[in-house]
């Protein structure tokens, strides 16, 4: 349930009291929300429909490929990988990425532009020897924190 989740996320625990501000009465925010399910039931239902048209794993860049490869040029990359690993020791997340840059030539996002300060984002594209040379020295510069930073 790509499209709902995307569309609700965690935002589903958070938002209710703002939207209250701007309507009237609680039917209202009912209305609101339902509509909101609604919305992101069919963008699932879409990416359903996407799924079963195009049997190959990659999501959505497999449907942006199909619908906009003749008007722009598309690099292919032999693998890829995202995630949002949480930094468990004493140092800021800008403070390891900057590490991560000075000794290991490798850059990560940290949380603080996404909104999660113990986190960072890891996003990679491309041949697979290439991401097997970043994440050792991902590893490397891991250890080397938890055994010098450690709480």
């Amino acid at each position: 349930m790509i499209g709902a989740g995307a569309t609700i996320g965690a935002g589903i625990f958070m938002n209710p009291a703002e939207s209250a501000k701007f309507l009237q009465s609680s039917s209202q925010l009912l209305f609101v929300w339902a509509l909101g399910g609604a919305i992101a039931f069919l963008g699932a239902f879409c990416f359903a429909e996407l799924g079963a048209l195009f049997p190959r794993s990659g999501g959505q860049y497999i449907y942006l490929e199909k619908a906009f490869r003749s008007w722009f040029d598309w690099v292919e990359p032999a693998g890829g990988v995202v995630c949002f690993p949480r930094l468990k020791v004493n140092v800021s997340t800008l403070e390891f990425n900057q590490f991560l840059r000075e000794k290991f030539n490798t850059s990560v996002v940290p949380g603080n532009f996404f909104g999660a300060p113990n986190h960072f984002r890891l996003g990679f594209g491309g041949s697979s020897d290439l991401l097997q040379n970043r994440l050792f020295s991902l590893r490397e510069a891991l250890a080397w924190l938890a055994t010098t930073k450690a709480d």
